[in-house]
């Protein structure tokens, strides 16, 4: 019983040793370098714009413009809402030029059309005509959504007209970002023979030391 567990203690470290693997963290979907400056004057709306998802992806967090914290954020598509929060400037600043990133439980995206907008009061600050806009290799920016009003999940340029694309920048995501390190075959090889000589080694221990004391036994009962 005893050789067992410390064989299953030895596979357990093997399992974490040779496998690494980091931690997800969050990356923008979407940055660009600038863009003009459009007010919404008096008018209130919902903004945002248009994407497909290439590849499934994991949603962690939605962002705000650093223009403009602390409006309601709103990810969705045709059938209705997938996630929302209100990021603030107390959250995490991110991407090209500044996003402000609030945490959501993760949510993951197959390859579909989907929509990012946010509400939009008075005489709030969005990018539009923006220049350099790159997204990740998974996600497509399409165009720029919006309508009249808070609280709507427009699905098209309703208003401002597609003159002002792309943007309207607002709005953004993070999904997760996975990194891993696969050792190089030598390495893994080496350690796969220094665990198996360990096992090995304690083996013999274990085994020499039973024969010597059953020796002694038998020495005794003579």
């Amino acid at each position: 019983m005893k050789r067992f567990c410390t064989l299953s203690l030895y596979a357990a470290l093997a399992t974490c040793v040779l496998p690494t693997c980091a931690l997800a963290q969050g990356t923008p979907v979407l940055q660009y370098s600038s863009g003009l400056p459009t007010s919404t004057g008096t008018g209130t709306f919902s903004a945002g714009w248009e994407f497909n998802v290439n590849n499934s992806i994991t949603v962690v967090a939605l962002d705000d413009s650093f223009e403009t914290p602390g409006n309601q954020v709103r990810l969705y598509n045709s059938s209705g809402l997938i996630a929302s929060a209100t990021p603030t400037d107390s959250d995490p600043l991110v991407g090209t030029p500044g996003f402000y990133a609030h945490s959501i439980a993760p949510v993951v995206l197959h390859p579909g059309t989907y929509f990012i907008a946010e509400d939009i009061g008075e005489y709030s600050i969005m990018r539009t005509q923006s220049l350099g806009v790159a997204t990740i290799p998974s996600v497509t920016y399409v165009g720029l959504v919006d309508e009249l009003g808070l609280g709507q999940d427009p699905d098209g340029p309703l208003y401002l007209g597609t003159s002002f694309d792309p943007g309207m920048f607002g709005p953004n995501f993070d999904i997760a970002s996975h990194q891993s390190s696969t050792p190089e075959p030598g390495a893994t090889a080496l350690a796969l023979s220094s665990l198996i000589a360990g096992i090995g080694a304690m083996v013999r221990r274990r085994r020499s030391k039973a024969a010597i004391a059953q020796e002694k036994r038998s020495l005794a009962l003579s």
